[in-house]
């Protein structure tokens, strides 16, 4: 993925995140808890407050796990796409609501981090070596196509 991006949300100051500075808007818990509650009743504009008021920190966090900003602000919308999903599992008598959406957030981007496209899970190491030196090295796709049969004939001979 390109390293240019759209980056934060507009809200978070680039110097911030870069930092690793990114602060959460401080509000008492019993705040965080009504936010919360409005959520698991659908209210949208709870939603907005918390990300408004958390996003800075939590794409700071995502930021670090993933180090590349495109990445990190799809896992960013993931999670709080994940948290108005899940609302109703949080209880705020095991965590606050903040805790909850970080770790929950911290999932987000380790799934990503540690997510593998497909091609490269199906695809044998020799011929994604193959594919990968066309891709680098400039490779025509006939010269390719030639490498591969070559190599799947050699494999046919070898393991025989």
């Amino acid at each position: 993925m390109s390293k240019e991006s759209k980056g934060p949300p507009e809200s978070v100051s680039s110097n911030v995140v870069a930092q690793g500075q990114a602060p959460a808007r401080v509000r008492p818990e019993s705040a965080w808890n009504e936010t919360a509650g409005r959520m698991k009743r659908g209210d949208r504009q709870a939603l907005a407050e918390l990300y408004d008021g958390t996003s800075a920190v939590v794409y700071g966090m995502i930021l670090r796990i993933l180090g590349d900003p495109a990445v990190a602000q799809e896992a960013l919308v993931e999670a709080y796409s994940r948290a108005w999903s899940r609302v109703h599992t949080f209880d705020s008598g095991c965590s606050s609501l903040v805790a909850w959406l970080i770790l929950l957030a911290r999932g987000v981007a380790l799934e990503r981090r540690d997510r593998k496209p497909a091609e490269a899970k199906m695809m044998p190491a020799d011929d994604r070596q193959v594919l990968e030196r066309a891709f680098f090295d400039g490779v025509s796709e006939g010269d390719l196509r030639g490498a591969l049969t070559r190599l799947r004939q050699k494999k046919g001979e070898g393991g025989a």
